[in-house]
């Protein structure tokens, strides 16, 4: 297989890994319209209609990327706050397609190569893998996975004569041997006599028994495996001749196919996912056959240097070199295939929307020749794939590839939330300070800290001793924490999107610029409570800022707050038009089994 696409098949098969995406969300769950239970496991928490279902096991690894248990004290409330950011972004990939914006070739296009994987994946599990994934193939072998064959064998191994001696010398050999058998020859003295495997030979001629799995995976034992006892079979198998006789079928007992058709899907995909591949391979080749391309080595030369070029492809820098090629007119054709031509415009729309190689100095020019001819391939692939309706099974709102999830929220956002944020004039920011300023631009007392843990008071007192003597607070440790403390306006003191510190709170709230206290008591996230030095490195006081103290970041705010705003009512709007139902028993009960309640 292509290394492209024995690349991508191997990530295709991995579990995915969920990536933080952009935009909070700030409305709650817990408001959503409550329907009829939907028939759905104790794993899920949330569900959307028909086609989308939020597992703990999506949430929870989630959470542990936002670092919820670290942030949030009750772990509840964070799993409530994290849900509700994950179901707001689900309602927006709704709302994408909703007012068709999967149209918009401009919004499509940073995602068309992850669509076009998830195309080539689909159409390679729907037409070579899923042959062996239907019902009927899948009981199949779940009736097939009862049976075990034990069975001899005596070895001939070509290399092991001269050549005068090859093909039908090994021929009558083995069917002499085979007389021999159905004379009653011992089976086991004719081992000793002829076979050349040795590790068969000691064990009297017999094999590893053939296995369902083992005879998908290996021609011998599928011929094996179809033996009747007493069976004698000569199987040429590359460089051997294999004389083997069936001495036993066993059949074990496993539970009903009902039971278990989730692992006989799994085992299946497993034994022949390898064999698909192969047969996929060769599918390839006949598309864009390596012979049948002829390249124009000018042009070649060409691509071939710019693609030498720092962060060509992966910094983006091909679209515009390309481009400036094309304004000038110079669309010059680059190879033909299959009566088919590829020019420069060509190029550029495979890099865009089909495949993309990693960047490298030394890039050489068979590598690119490779790569060119996958795109071709995957292009062939995708289009296939399109005509056999699988866009439409792919490409949606609940799609499981976090890239193409977090390209569709992207653009989701650029396009409906950013785009109604208002102008930011000055008339509005000076306005918008005015109705704000209590809240957003009223400085609460905070104290910026930086904190050492270490295993008893003694060190602690040491640490505290080198660092008045003038060693610097950022030497004393390998590891130093963060923390900011502040009061609010009812006297309470906090720590900013971390657990409580109440063992130190009051005490580092009315610290002073520059000021170290120690040992204290420090909540550590992994060590519990241990003791600690802080050094107040910034410490600002409780006052209202004027606009000229906030005019660095205003416009920031302000934009902040609209777009709070527009994504708190979008997100609503497009919920009125789902039924949704919140499970919070099911995600209390999880959390409860996981000890984290």
């Amino acid at each position: 297989m292509s290394y492209d696409k024995l690349n991508y098949m191997h990530r295709y098969h991995q579990k995915l890994s969920i990536v933080l995406l952009l935009l909070v969300f700030a409305a709650g769950c817990q408001d959503a319209e409550r329907n009829e239970d939907h028939d759905v496991g104790s794993d899920v928490i949330y569900t959307i209609g028909d086609s989308y279902k939020l597992t703990f096991g999506d949430l929870h690894a989630y959470a542990q990327n936002l670092l919820a248990h670290v942030r949030y004290d009750d772990a509840l409330e964070g799993y409530k706050n994290v849900m509700n950011e994950m179901v707001g972004n689900q309602y927006k990939r709704f709302g994408f397609f909703d007012e068709n914006l999967n149209e918009r070739e401009e919004l499509l296009l940073p995602m068309q190569r992850h669509i076009n994987e998830e195309l080539v994946a689909a159409y390679f599990e729907q037409e070579f893998l899923g042959e062996y994934l239907t019902e009927a193939y899948l009981r199949d072998a779940h009736e097939n996975m009862k049976h075990e064959v034990r069975y001899r064998q005596i070895v001939l191994f070509e290399d092991h004569y001269e050549a005068s001696e090859r093909q039908e010398t090994l021929e009558e050999k083995a069917a002499g041997i085979v007389e021999r058998i159905e004379s009653g020859d011992n089976f086991a003295d004719l081992v000793q006599a002829y076979s050349q495997d040795e590790a068969s030979a000691r064990t009297g001629g017999y094999a590893e028994p053939a296995t369902w799995r083992r005879s998908v995976m290996f021609p011998v034992d599928s011929v094996v495996f179809e033996l009747e006892v007493g069976d004698v079979e000569v199987i040429q198998h590359e460089n051997a001749y294999y004389i083997v006789e069936a001495t036993d079928r066993i059949q074990r007992s496993i539970d009903p196919f009902e039971e278990m058709e989730e692992e006989v899907r799994r085992r299946v995909r497993d034994a022949y996912t390898s064999k698909s591949m192969e047969e996929y391979d060769r599918f390839l080749e006949s598309l864009v056959g390596k012979e049948s391309v002829q390249w124009n080595d000018e042009a070649f030369q060409t691509i071939h240097r710019w693609a030498r070029q720092p962060n060509f492809f992966s910094g983006g820098h091909y679209r515009s070199v390309i481009a400036e090629e094309l304004e000038h007119g110079n669309n010059f054709e680059i190879l033909t295939y299959n009566d088919n031509t590829v020019d420069l415009e060509q190029y550029l729309y495979l890099l865009n929307n089909i495949l993309i190689p990693t960047d490298s100095p030394a890039f050489a020019e068979e590598r690119l020749r490779n790569f060119i001819v996958s795109a071709l391939r995957e292009k062939k692939v995708g289009e296939l794939a399109r005509e056999a309706g699988l866009l439409e099974e792919i490409f949606t709102p609940a799609t499981r590839n976090w890239v193409i999830r977090n390209e569709i929220l992207i653009a989701f956002n650029d396009h409906v939330i950013e785009s109604q944020i208002p102008e930011s004039t000055e008339d509005r920011l000076i306005s918008f300070y005015e109705e704000v300023k209590d809240s957003l631009f009223y400085q609460l007392r905070t104290v910026h800290t930086r904190i050492i843990d270490a295993e008893s008071e003694s060190r602690i007192e040491e640490m505290k001793s080198q660092y008045e003597a003038g060693t610097p607070f950022s030497e004393l440790a390998h590891r130093i924490q963060v923390r900011v403390f502040y009061r609010d306006r009812d006297g309470n003191t906090h720590v900013r999107n971390q657990r409580s510190q109440p063992g130190i709170e009051h005490v580092v709230i009315d610290l002073e610029q520059g000021d170290v206290i120690g040992p204290v008591e420090f909540h550590h996230p992994e060590k519990g409570a241990v003791p600690a030095l802080v050094w107040a490195n910034r410490v600002l006081p409780e006052k209202q800022l004027s606009f000229d103290e906030v005019s660095d970041r205003i416009e920031t705010r302000f934009r902040e707050h609209h777009r709070n705003i527009i994504n708190e009512r979008v997100i609503s709007d497009i919920r009125d038009n789902y039924e949704s139902k919140f499970y919070e028993e099911h995600l209390v009960q999880n959390l409860k089994d996981r000890g984290m309640l």
